[in-house]
């Protein structure tokens, strides 16, 4: 079996924080927990009118040896991909916003054609 040191434990824990970090861009996680499987959770917490929401990842031992700025580059190009989806559902909301105020508008003013014209 394979020395286990404090510095090789310091190291994988520094580096799945690194990568979780890279990653999630979620801030530094809460606490990272080893699995009995091998694979390390990175547990955010968040506190919210008493209530208590977690959000987790995991971290295998392949991520672990990931390049960084690859990672970071995915992240990226994922969340580029997130704001035009985005963008593009808010464009389609406006778009049948204004119809329904046009529509709402046309109402009013055929009500009011109707009115004075039987006056």
């Amino acid at each position: 079996m394979e020395n286990i040191t404090d510095k090789l434990l310091e190291t994988i824990f520094n580096r799945a924080n690194q990568y979780a970090l890279t990653k999630w861009n979620n801030g530094e996680p809460d606490r990272l927990e080893l699995q009995n499987n091998g694979i390390i959770l990175a547990v955010w917490e968040s506190y919210r009118c008493g209530e208590t929401e977690i959000d987790y990842e995991t971290i295998t031992s392949e991520n672990l040896t990931e390049d960084l700025d690859e990672v970071a580059k995915e992240r990226q190009i994922k969340l580029a991909e997130q704001r035009r989806i985005q963008e593009e559902e808010n464009k389609k909301r406006e778009v049948l916003r204004k119809q329904r105020e046009y529509d709402e508008r046309k109402r009013k003013y055929l009500e009011l054609k109707k009115e004075f014209e039987n006056a």
